[in-house]
This record gives C-alpha cells, structure tokens and sequence, in this order.
C-alpha cells in the first residue's frame, strides 16, 4: 500500500469515527423563574412554610427571606421554614431554574407548585 493510501485510510478512520461520538446538538429544556412570595398570617402561622430545594430537576439559586435568617429543617426530601411566633407575613424571593420540562408539560415545577399556599405571588 503507498504512502498517499494510508493517509487517506487513516485520515478517513479519524472522520469516521469522530462523527459516532457527537453528542445531540440540543441540550434539555431548561425555564428559569425570578419570583416574590408572600403568606400572610391571621393568626399564628399554621406551620412551617415549604420552599423548594435543590433537586434533579430543579436548581435553586437564591432565596432571600424576610425577615431574615429563618431556621429551617428538611424532610421527606423537602425544605421548610421555620416562621417565629408573632410574624403576621413571611415574604420570599427565588431564582430558581428547572430542567428537562416543556413550558407546556402538566408536571413542570411552575411557580404556583413550587411555593404552595402562598397568598400573593409573582413572576418578576
């Protein structure tokens, strides 16, 4: 075999091959949210308040609380506040994004799922 035919052999195996090994031009669907939360108390507050938490499908990036530095506890997978005794309105902000959902998907972790109970919320 002459030296022109193996470079073009070999030159032609590296294409080849390189070509199975591409990934999909496209990566998951991903849907970002900035939202303002707030629950309002009558009374004592009825509990501790759910808030969303990192998971596979959904990453927080922030979440800010007033008033401030709320203790918290975890479980069943899911995260919490504490609210302290006297508060009449516990007020959130979130930034937080989900993977892998369609905007139009029944199970996205839309903003009305992801802060149950809220009295007023919105999208910024």
């Amino acid at each position: 075999m002459t030296r022109i035919r193996q470079q073009a052999l070999a030159t032609s195996i590296l294409i080849l091959s390189g070509c199975s090994t591409l990934p999909d031009g496209a990566y998951p669907q991903s849907i970002e949210y900035e939202v303002r939360a707030s629950y309002e108390f009558s009374s004592q507050p009825a509990g501790p308040i759910e808030v969303p938490a990192s998971r596979q499908d959904l990453t927080v990036y922030e979440l800010r609380t007033e008033p401030a530095d709320l203790q918290e506890s975890f479980s069943a997978g899911k995260r919490f506040l504490l609210v302290p005794p006297g508060c009449r309105e516990l007020r959130l902000h979130c930034r937080y994004q989900v993977h892998g959902f369609d905007e139009t998907s029944p199970d996205l972790p839309s903003p009305r799922r992801v802060f149950p109970g809220a009295s007023k919320l919105s999208v910024l």
